[in-house]
C-alpha cells in the first residue's frame, strides 16, 4: 500500500510539472505573438506618419507653387500684352504661339525665383525626428513645354527613420492664355485685303434669263441654282446686283460689265472676259479658267473664297483676293495700282509685269516659270513667304508690314491653368 501511495504521489506530481510547462510555453508564445504585434503596429504607424509628413510637404509645396503662379499671372500678361501692342504698332505681329511661349518663359523665370527661396527641409516642430524634404526631380524643378510647363518635384517625409516619398507633378498650362485671328499660315495680323469684303445681297426677286441677249441693267435679282450662259446670249451687266444660289459657267463675254454685282454661292467657270469695271465679283467656290482681255479688271474687287486657276489677268486700279489652296496663274500681264493676296501656294507660268504702285502678296510658296518685268521704278513690290524667283521679297518682318494690317488683329486674353498628379513610393 505504501508503494502504491509513492507511485501515486509520482504520477500526479509528474501531471503537475507537464501543466506547468504546457502553460509556460503558452504563455511565452503569447508573450512573442504580443511583443511581435506592438512591433509591427509600431512599425505601421511610423510608416503611416511618414506618409501623413510627405503628404505636408505636397501640400507645402504644391500651394507655393500656385502661390507664386496666382501672383505673377497679372504681370505675366502685362508683359505680353505690351510686347504685342509693340509689334503691332509696327505691323510685325507674332504668331500667337510666340507670346504664349513668351509668357511661359517668363512664368518660368518668376516661378523658380521664388521655389529657389523656399526651405526645402522643414521639421515637424512637435517632434524633432519628423521631417520632409522637397527635392527636384532629375536635377530641375521645371520643364518646358509646348504652351506651358510642368513642376516634377519629390517630398520625402521621416518619421523614426522610416521614410515615405511622394512624386508629384503639376502641370502649367498656357493654350487657353490668349488666340486671336491668327493661325499658323499667317505672318502676323489680318491680310490688307480680305475676303468677305462683299455682302451678301440677301434675298431677291427670281431673274428673268430667258432669250438669247441677257441684259442685267439697273436691277436686282437672284438665279435660284446653277446657270450656264452660252457666248451667243450676249451677257452683260449694267448697274445691277446679280446673286448667283449655285454655280456660274459662261463662256467669252464680249460686253462690258459696269458699275454692278457679282455674287456666286458656288463656283465660276469663265472664259474671256473683255472688260470689266467698277465691278464687285464674289466667288463662293472656285474661279477657273478666267482670261482678261481688253482693258481688263479696273477699278474693281474680286472675292475668291477658294481657290483659282487663270490665264492672263489685268489689273488696274483693282484688288483680287484668292483664299486657299493651290492657285494658279498662266500670266499676270499687267498691274497698275493694284493689290493680289492670294492666301496659299501659287504658280505663275509666263511670268509677271508689273506697272507702278502694285503689290502682289502670296501667303504661301511663290513659283515663277519666266521673268519678272518691273516697270514701277520701285513703286510695286512682290511678297512671299518663299520663293524660287530673285525679284520676290521672302523676309518674314517685310512680308508681315507690306502685306498685313496688324492692328486689326484682336487678342483674347485668358488664364493659366494647374493640374496636379502624385506618384506613392515607401521606402
Amino acid at each position: 500500500m505504501k508503494k502504491l501511495i509513492n507511485n501515486s504521489n509520482g504520477y500526479t506530481l509528474l501531471v503537475v510539472l507537464m501543466i506547468t510547462a504546457v502553460f509556460t510555453v503558452f504563455a511565452l508564445s503569447f508573450m512573442v505573438i504580443s511583443a511581435n504585434t506592438t512591433k509591427q503596429n509600431d512599425i505601421r504607424e511610423q510608416n503611416s506618419q511618414s506618409v501623413a509628413i510627405a503628404e505636408m510637404g505636397i501640400t507645402y509645396f504644391e500651394q507655393a507653387v500656385r502661390n507664386s503662379v496666382t501672383t505673377h499671372e497679372k504681370l505675366v500678361l502685362d508683359e505680353v500684352k505690351a510686347l504685342r501692342a509693340a509689334h503691332a504698332s509696327k505691323n510685325t505681329i507674332l504668331l500667337d504661339s510666340q507670346y504664349i511661349d513668351y509668357g511661359r518663359d517668363l512664368m518660368m523665370r518668376y516661378l523658380e525665383e521664388d521655389i529657389n527661396s523656399l526651405n526645402p527641409e522643414v521639421y515637424i516642430k512637435t517632434k524633432t525626428s519628423s521631417k520632409f524634404l522637397i527635392e527636384p526631380i532629375n536635377s530641375k524643378y521645371l520643364n518646358s513645354k509646348p504652351q506651358g510647363f510642368e513642376v516634377t518635384y519629390k517630398s520625402t517625409g521621416t518619421e523614426n527613420s522610416k521614410a515615405t516619398a511622394i512624386e508629384g507633378n503639376l502641370i502649367v498650362d498656357l493654350s487657353r492664355f490668349m488666340s486671336s485671328n491668327i493661325s499658323s499660315g499667317d505672318s502676323g495680323g489680318t491680310s490688307i485685303i480680305e475676303a468677305n469684303k462683299i455682302q451678301d445681297p440677301g434675298d431677291l426677286n427670281n431673274c428673268n434669263t430667258s432669250g438669247k441677249k441677257i441684259i442685267f441693267s439697273n436691277i436686282q435679282c437672284q438665279i435660284i441654282d446653277s446657270v450656264e450662259f452660252e457666248q451667243n446670249d450676249n451677257l452683260s451687266f449694267d448697274k445691277s446686283t446679280v446673286k448667283i444660289k449655285g454655280s456660274l459657267t459662261m463662256k467669252n463675254a464680249n460686253n462690258a460689265f459696269t458699275e454692278s454685282t457679282l455674287y456666286i454661292e458656288n463656283d465660276m467657270t469663265a472664259g474671256n472676259l473683255n472688260s470689266l469695271s467698277n465691278i464687285k465679283l464674289y466667288i463662293g467656290g472656285t474661279l477657273k479658267g478666267l482670261h482678261f482681255n481688253g482693258s481688263g479688271l479696273s477699278n474693281s474687287t474680286v472675292e475668291i473664297k477658294k481657290t483659282a486657276s487663270m490665264d492672263n489677268i489685268k489689273l488696274k486700279g483693282s484688288t483680287m483676293f484668292i483664299g486657299e489652296g493651290l492657285t494658279t496663274i498662266q500670266q499676270i500681264n499687267e498691274m497698275e495700282s493694284s493689290i493680289l493676296f492670294i492666301n496659299g501656294d501659287t504658280k505663275v507660268t509666263q511670268g509677271i509685269n508689273l506697272g507702278n504702285n502694285s503689290l502682289i502678296c502670296v501667303n504661301g510658296d511663290l513659283q515663277i516659270s519666266n521673268n519678272v518685268n518691273n516697270n514701277s521704278n520701285g513703286t510695286s513690290k512682290i511678297y512671299a513667304i518663299s520663293s524660287n524667283h530673285s525679284s520676290v521679297n521672302t523676309t518674314s518682318n517685310d512680308f508681315t508690314k507690306a502685306c498685313f494690317n496688324a492692328s486689326t488683329s484682336k487678342a483674347t486674353w485668358g488664364n493659366i491653368t494647374l493640374s496636379s498628379e502624385y506618384n506613392y513610393n515607401y521606402k
